[in-house]
């Protein structure tokens, strides 16, 4: 360490500020913006992983230490067998499997209730690097989705996830998680409204 030379520290001054993050208008989302632009990229973020043994409770816990509402699901030899959704631990799905197998909770696995791999649908990254905004929050309403995955068949790996609530978060109006309620004309009255 003797390399590496210390930096000088100085008391932080009486006026100090926060910084504010700056949007300027190439951050500005809006139904037009490329669908890249909201694509959470796995090449560049790692993905939220559980084991397919964990508990409910440990899933829930990973997902707000990661501030995600979707972990993939991983079997013992790391084979992805699955995803598990903050709706799926927080909907029905625990309670239908706790009264079909007499188990309590507590003791429900995140493979009793996931996603199956066998089940998991994507988009293909070549369709979506030509689309738009609008089209990947018609495809959510469509499937009635919370989250798409993408798939780049180049090499045939997940590479990137959208999500309904950073869409929402982006465009600065509220799409409803249950068929993503919200009319395209609906849409765009609200984002008009923010514009003036």
């Amino acid at each position: 360490m003797n390399e590496y030379h210390c930096l000088p520290v100085y008391s932080l001054p009486f006026d100090a500020k926060l910084a504010q993050q700056q949007v300027d208008a190439h951050q500005r989302i809006t139904l037009e913006s490329p669908a890249l632009s909201i694509m959470t990229d796995l090449r560049h973020v790692p993905a939220a992983i559980i084991s397919a043994g964990a508990t409910l409770q440990e899933a829930n816990t990973q997902m707000m230490m990661r501030g995600v509402k979707l972990l993939f699901v991983e079997s013992a030899k790391e084979d992805l067998v699955g995803l598990i959704t903050y709706k799926d631990l927080m909907g029905e799905k625990p309670i239908l499997f706790s009264r079909q197998s007499g188990q309590q909770r507590r003791d429900i696995r995140v493979r009793d209730i996931m996603t199956p791999r066998a089940r998991l649908e994507v988009m293909m990254l070549n369709d979506v690097r030509h689309a738009r905004v609008g089209q990947v929050v018609n495809t959510l309403a469509k499937a009635g989705r919370q989250h798409a995955l993408v798939l780049d068949p180049d090499d045939g790996t997940i590479c990137g996830i959208f999500s309904a609530t950073e869409i929402s978060r982006r465009l600065g109006i509220e799409i409803q998680a249950s068929g993503i309620a919200l009319t395209f004309a609906e849409m765009e009255a609200q984002l008009s409204q923010l514009a003036n």
